[in-house]
This record gives structure tokens, C-alpha cells and sequence, in this order.
């Protein structure tokens, strides 16, 4: 079921390196569309969803 009608591939990446290679020194992160939106803190879901509209 998805909350907002929206296709998205999602990918956990636990790869200090690849992490570290995206410029992101503090995780959780999120990026979208491979654009760091968040970094070093987790998310509500209100704050996720207002990110994907």
C-alpha cells in the first residue's frame, strides 16, 4: 500500500565508504533522487512525507 500513490525504490546503504563518499559524516540520512535531504537525525513521518510531495 503506499500513502501517497508514489512508485520509489528504496535502498538501505550500510557501506561506511559509499556512505562517507556521499558527503554524509553523521547518519541516519535521507536522500531522494540521490540528493542528501537530511542528515544525523531520523525523520517523522509527516517530515518524510512532506519531503516526497
Amino acid at each position: 500500500m503506499s500513502l501517497l500513490g508514489i512508485d520509489a525504490e528504496i535502498e538501505k546503504v550500510e557501506d561506511m565508504a559509499e556512505i562517507a563518499k556521499a558527503g554524509i559524516m553523521s547518519t541516519p540520512a535521507l536522500a531522494i533522487n540521490n540528493e542528501v535531504k537530511v542528515k544525523g537525525r531520523v525523520l517523522s513521518k509527516d517530515e518524510i512525507k512532506k519531503l516526497l510531495k
